[in-house]
């Protein structure tokens, strides 16, 4: 089988056409995690923009199309039940074949148990009608638009099963009209208040969302269809208002307390490109300044605002910033898990984000990180507490407090969310004399959480965390000698290199400190760095425990230069 296969951590965009008779077939076929990835592209007349792998043979096809199963089974069972909002702007709806893939993608996605809800955009009302809020042919001109919007997007949904495929699959003809693959529902979801005048302006029928009845939609939902919303909402005398389509997925995301926002893209709708992944506090951080660039250009005050609020909102809407961005961060500090951002010009680009481990977007996501620092001396006394009962069990070997004194610079601590002054988990890192087949060693230890927390994620996020620290360290490889939690470790991707005491994988130095009495074992996982050359436009930022958009990068957008890597690590759960 000769192949092609896409690096997922860049997504080459490339153009090719569906192969002529004789010609070989192209497949999705992301490539099995472990092994290396070349980026391959190929151009065609047909301007369809895919991720692919080429397959020779038929058998070679079938193969990638079970490997491709196998790797996704695990995010179709994670998504099944789970609610996401889709939004799905007018750039994607005006083009045919965007649009045509998107909601084959959706109706996928509804297929394999999502609970899916769609906001359809249409264009803001015209200039002309903000000074003259009686112009009824321009208002009714907005009404017919956002419901074009919102038909046509139906009208794709409405599509049902392949003939032909039925009839293969059916004894006689009977069942070949079927009805259509999933229902969809529309209603007057959203309540919303007129914008009134801004700046001196009358903004005509553009509204603001107030709320969205989460209980109707969440029955339909329930019932198995998809619901749909427009950029309509209804004042309370009746009225019509066109509202953002981002502000209107976002109240519905927050309302339902769904599990992703994703928002649909079309090439020049973000001015830069972005990582694979945002924490909640670098996108922030980007609208901040983004925003304080603009009221500069303008003359304004960029006086920065309390992070997380309304205020903050509708500063960066009140610039122009980046409606994608914008919704995906907001939504996030409203309690969504995940937002999404996916360009729909690249076909298949969805089921990408959604089924494979690298995606083919950005994830905004919150900052699983926060709380976690290194050790000061007032830990030490909370140190001792989280040890003692491994100690007691004959986990952890003792330490005496003069010894814990000694290694408190390589410890690191995670701080209650809740301001309680509370230490939840500890970990040492410690760097090791000498190398061993070329690698700057690490030792993980003392790793424990309270009992308390257990089961929550704490240790995931403090084993992530100190491997991206290991890897601003230089450190290559880290190690950790363990009898009895082991599993836990290689199940995480460490694997277990026999006893300590005799592994020639430990420097020298280490070696023979190691008390052989105790038979520990010796878990060892190599540190890889995706460390891609940046491509111009991009936004690289670091993942590591001192990460954070600085402000040379950030001024960097505007130049579509990039001059930091990204480490790519991602959980898209």
């Amino acid at each position: 089988m000769s192949a092609f296969s896409c690096d997922w951590k860049q997504l080459q965009r490339v153009h090719l056409c569906f192969p002529r008779p004789g010609r070989a077939a192209i497949r999705w076929s992301p490539t099995p995690s472990g092994q290396r990835r070349q980026a391959g592209s190929s151009t065609g007349s047909c301007g369809r923009r895919v991720a692919f792998k080429l397959c020779s043979t038929a058998d070679g096809c079938q193969l990638a199309l079970v490997n491709n199963l196998r790797l996704a089974s695990t995010y179709i069972r994670g998504h099944q039940h789970t609610t996401i909002v889709v939004v799905v702007p007018w750039e994607v709806t005006n083009q045919e074949s965007s649009l045509e893939s998107i909601s084959r993608d959706l109706m996928l996605l509804q297929g394999q148990g999502v609970r899916l809800v769609v906001a359809a955009g249409s264009p803001a009302p015209a200039s002309s009608l903000q000074n003259n809020l009686a112009d009824r042919a321009k208002m009714s001109e907005t009404l017919l638009n956002a419901q074009a919007a919102m038909l046509a997007l139906q009208a794709k949904l409405s599509q049902g099963p392949d003939i032909k495929m039925v009839r293969r699959h059916t004894r006689t003809f009977a069942n070949v009209h079927s009805k259509p693959a999933i229902h969809t529902v529309s209603g007057n979801w959203v309540s919303a208040k007129a914008t009134g005048i801004l700046e001196g302006k009358h903004q005509g029928c553009q509204g603001q969302v107030r709320f969205v009845d989460a209980d109707a939609m969440d029955y339909q939902l329930a019932a198995g269809n998809v619901v749909m919303l427009s950029s309509l909402g209804f004042g309370n005398a009746g009225q019509p208002l066109h509202c953002d389509i981002y502000s209107v997925a976002t109240a519905a995301a927050a309302a339902l307390k769904a599990d992703k926002l994703v928002c649909l893209t079309m090439p020049g709708m973000l001015p830069f490109q972005l990582p694979s992944s945002l924490t909640v506090r670098e996108a922030q951080s980007l609208l901040n300044t983004l925003a304080a660039e603009k009221a500069s250009q303008q003359g304004g005050n960029s006086a920065s605002v309390q992070s997380g609020t309304d205020a903050q909102v509708r500063r960066w809407q009140k610039y122009g910033l980046p409606g994608p961005l914008v919704a995906a961060c907001s939504a996030c500090i409203s309690g969504v898990r995940r937002s999404h951002l996916v360009d729909a010009s690249m076909d298949g680009a969805l089921l990408l984000e959604m089924y494979s481990d690298t995606g083919a977007g950005t994830m905004v996501l919150p900052d699983f990180h926060e709380g976690m620092r290194a050790a000061a001396d007032s830990d030490l006394e909370a140190l001792r507490a989280l040890m003692r009962p491994l100690e007691q069990e004959g986990i952890l070997v003792p330490r005496s407090l003069a010894q814990l004194q000694a290694d408190l610079p390589h410890f690191y601590v995670v701080d209650s969310r809740d301001g309680d002054g509370q230490v939840m988990g500890c970990a040492m890192l410690k760097p090791l004399e000498g190398e061993a087949d070329g690698h700057l060693i690490g030792e993980l230890g003392a790793f424990c959480t309270q009992t308390a927390h257990r089961g929550s994620g704490i240790g995931d996020s403090l084993l992530e965390w100190l491997e991206m620290e290991a890897l601003a360290k230089g450190l290559t490889r880290l190690v950790l000698l363990s009898t009895r939690t082991g599993a836990w470790f290689q199940d995480r991707g460490y694997r277990c290199e026999g006893l300590a005491h005799a592994s020639q994988l430990l420097p020298a130095s280490r070696r023979s400190k190691v008390n052989a009495a105790r038979n520990s074992l010796l878990y060892v996982k190599d540190l890889e760095v995706e460390d891609p050359t940046a491509e111009a436009g991009v936004l690289a930022t670091s993942r590591g425990p001192t990460a954070g958009i600085g402000a040379p990068v950030l001024a960097n957008i505007s130049l579509g230069l990039s001059t930091r890597n990204d480490t790519q690590i991602r959980v898209n759960a």
